[in-house]
């Protein structure tokens, strides 16, 4: 019992679990809120085109969404590169409790967080947009996973894009949230420039005890099986080395995802030891080869959009 205790400790510790550490230039804090929450008509397809054209109508839109500490910042650049083609449009959702701060973040549900993907999809189908795909980064995924699999969406979405989806985490302080989470504060990764602006550096328990709850169950559907509806395509994309995503999830998802005919789903391993391999924003180590892979990622994107 005590070697376990031993083991426990030296955990927490590994994770930095602690008081929440709150400066002024975080996104924790309240003086940075997220620019998605106040200027909405840039980030929202459905307020930045609200009265399309029939041309506009019949374009591909893809609802993104980020992953879980993160805002939608971390998908900034797939909108850059859709603006560039001019080929689809993407509409960056910013998930319910993030992107103003700590508090709002600590008090918010699963359910909270997946409310806005729900809220964006009606209402571009309410506009009258006839080509609509959602991509989800990380927790992102799980959330689609978890609304298509539980009929959430009225119509049936064209494609479901993963980005690293979290079925399996490789975040050990995840697998044991349910025996650890009574017992900690806060699980404290700091982000440096940039990106303390728009991803949390605190991520407080009751967040990842939300978390576990909704990977838990998205991973026993899809232990289950289910198929996804006639004529929605999906793809899986998954970096090998993972701190985040254990890269099981892919292999759960290839079991567990069918098309409505029966077949598998698609998925790639991709060779990257990064989390969120598609997001360059504030990366020091970003490599010529890393940006190969992000721009091959956004054209076949684009392709599966389009065709």
């Amino acid at each position: 019992m005590y070697k376990y205790l031993t083991s426990l400790a030296l955990l927490c510790f590994s994770c930095q679990i602690t008081d929440s550490e709150i400066e002024a230039d975080m996104i924790d804090g309240d003086s940075i809120i997220s620019p998605a929450i106040y200027d909405s008509s840039y980030y929202l397809i459905s307020d930045s085109l609200a009265t399309p054209n029939d041309a506009e109508k019949q374009k591909p839109v893809l609802v993104a969404v980020h992953g879980f500490s993160a805002s939608a910042w971390q998908l900034q650049e797939l909108r850059d590169f859709a603006d560039s083609t001019q080929e689809f449009l993407v509409s960056l959702v910013t998930l319910g409790g993030h992107g103003t701060n700590y508090n709002d973040f600590k008090t918010s549900t699963w359910q909270d967080w997946q409310k806005p993907i729900i809220t964006e999809y009606e209402k571009l189908i309410g506009l009258g947009y006839q080509n609509i795909s959602l991509l989800g980064a990380s927790t992102g995924g799980t959330l689609i996973l978890e609304g298509m699999y539980n009929h959430k969406f009225s119509q049936a979405p064209q494609n479901i894009f993963l980005i690293d989806p979290i079925i399996i985490p490789g975040d050990k302080i995840l697998s044991l949230a349910d025996w650890v989470n009574p017992i900690l504060g806060n699980d404290v990764s700091p982000q440096k420039g940039e990106e303390r602006n728009h991803t949390y550096s605190n991520r407080p328990v009751e967040a990842l005890d939300q978390l576990t709850t909704l990977i838990n169950q998205v991973r026993i559907d899809l232990e289950d099986g289910w198929k996804l509806p006639q004529g929605t395509k999906a793809k899986t994309w998954k970096a090998k080395i993972d701190g985040s995503a254990d890269p099981l999830s892919a292999l759960v998802i290839k079991r567990g995802l069918k098309l409505s005919n029966g077949n598998a789903t698609e998925v790639e391993l991709v060779e990257s030891n990064q989390h969120i391999f598609i997001q360059a924003n504030n990366r020091s180590n970003w490599s010529e080869t890393k940006k190969q892979l992000q721009q091959t990622t956004f054209a076949e994107i684009q392709e599966r959009l389009i065709n």
